[in-house]
């Protein structure tokens, strides 16, 4: 069995090359979260109740994963400042390591 967990995970689009005057972000920000391979299915008896049962699946071909996130969060931010302005990006662009040439060793996280 494969597990694969990922501690404090934040994945962020944002743009400012679209609409300048109005730059946006968006993303979502996981405490925690685990996948991993299931031999059971979820059958639900009744969605408003919010009732289900697990059995092991009939289907050997059948290849169920599940996920578990913890303290999930998503975003929208309208006129967010920019982590990496569309002008660090494209002055950048042409380097080795783009834009990560750009910030000392030290600075990085």
């Amino acid at each position: 069995n494969l597990r694969f967990v990922v501690n404090r995970l934040h994945i962020r689009f944002e743009d400012d090359y679209y609409s300048s005057d109005k730059p946006y972000s968006f993303g979502i920000q996981c405490e925690k979260m685990t996948y991993w391979n299931s031999d059971t299915e979820w059958i639900f008896q009744s969605l408003e109740q919010g009732k289900f049962s697990r059995a092991r699946t009939q289907d050997p071909d059948l290849i169920i994963k599940e996920i578990q996130m913890t303290n999930t969060k998503v975003y929208w931010k309208p006129m967010s400042e920019m982590y990496i302005p569309t002008s660090l990006w494209e002055s950048t662009k042409n380097l080795e390591f783009q834009i990560f040439d750009a910030f000392p060793l030290e600075e990085l996280r």
